[in-house]
């Protein structure tokens, strides 16, 4: 068959077509609507689900407001900065520890900021078809007992009764795996669907033990009075590691990368020195030619002169996204030290940078 000019010509507007198709059905798989959706809303309100009833990390600023305070809660106020410029456009869900899944998977939330354990089976699990982002604190399961009971070690446990939150977490699982060869064995109870019922049972002495996350824990106590904190202990057992990070709706990678993006612009921010309080000192060197770091004019956004395209421009937000983050909530330090300085046990270790010791760290911001 001899082709004709207009037959190929035909031929070829056909393949361009369908290779745009396929173009755009994996644009909408890459990038979707959730940083969409929230700029459509009145205030462009980030909706951030969380627990709202740990002390620390997410609770109520004042009883009978909407308001919250706490870790968990100033990592959305950063990400709400970054979209908005604005930290209070946050609208916080609380949700069920047993629903959390649910919730970020059918796209009630746009991010799930509830101490959350990041493992496998809820990245790659269908129940959850959750993106987790970097970790934000590196956590562990301990026991809580009360002064005087000798519980010092596992093998101590045997024959004792322990609290925690039968649905929902990994801590039962956990537990019960750290005392399966004892004999007698632990009893533990599944009547307690939260963490808040698990402590509650355990300060009206119906088991001799409390476990959950070392922040549950630690944060229960430190809103105590001093007489009542100091009839209870942490045995110091590290039952398993829990590696806290945020998680967003598996399938928009834009939203992913922001949330991510912000994260490690906390650390960064820490690394070179910026700080809530510094931010602004920052900003006006750079203008008046003083500051001439190009790390740092580049982390803050105001290298748009070099006709390179920014990080923020990338992601779709404002060039200088981090300036708004930092000075209106902080950098990792500041965040960490406004919920967590002086609290016995919560000492950074693990939660400082890597040139700190920590296992804190970014990518290069480039």
């Amino acid at each position: 068959m001899k082709w004709l000019p207009v037959q190929i010509l035909f031929l070829i507007l056909l393949l361009v077509t369908k290779a745009s198709s396929v173009i755009a059905q994996d644009t909408n798989v890459l990038f979707g609507s959730i940083l969409t959706d929230i700029r459509a809303r009145s205030g462009s309100d980030l909706k951030c689900g969380i627990l709202g009833n740990t002390p620390r990390m997410s609770i109520p600023a004042s009883v009978g407001t909407s308001q919250y305070e706490g870790f968990d809660v100033d990592i959305c106020r950063a990400i709400a900065a970054a979209i908005s410029g604005d930290a209070t456009a946050v609208n916080f869900v609380v949700v069920p520890l047993d629903q959390r899944n649910a919730y970020i998977k059918n796209r009630v939330i746009d991010i799930l900021s509830a101490q959350t354990t990041w493992n496998f089976a809820r990245d790659f699990g269908e129940d959850w078809s959750a993106t987790f982002g970097p970790i934000v604190f590196y956590d562990q399961q301990d026991i809580l007992v009360r002064v005087g009971r000798n519980l010092e070690t596992t093998n101590d446990l045997s024959g004792e009764t322990i609290c925690v939150a039968a649905s929902g977490t990994t801590s039962i699982q956990n537990i019960e795996i750290a005392t399966r060869e004892l004999e007698p064995p632990v009893n533990i109870p599944l009547d307690y669907t939260s963490t808040e019922s698990a402590w509650e049972a355990f300060q009206n002495d119906e088991c001799d033990g409390f476990t959950s996350d070392s922040t549950v824990l630690i944060g229960n106590l430190s809103v105590l009075s001093q007489n009542e904190q100091a009839q209870y202990q942490l045995m110091g057992i590290e039952l398993s590691e829990e590696p806290l990070a945020p998680a967003t709706h598996q399938g928009d990678q834009q939203f992913a990368d922001i949330a991510r993006t912000v994260i490690y612009g906390l650390y960064t921010a820490e690394a070179l020195g910026i700080s809530r309080t510094t931010v602004g000192t920052y900003i006006t060197n750079i203008e008046n030619g003083t500051q001439t770091n190009p790390d740092i004019i580049q982390f803050l956004g105001k290298n748009d002169n070099d006709n390179t395209i920014t990080i923020g421009e990338r992601l779709g937000l404002q060039s200088d996204f981090m300036v708004s983050v930092i000075s209106r909530v902080g950098n990792y330090a500041d965040i960490y030290n406004e919920h967590f300085a002086n609290i016995p046990g919560m000492e950074r270790d693990r939660n400082r940078l890597w040139i700190d010791g920590g296992l804190l760290y970014a990518p290069p911001w480039r």
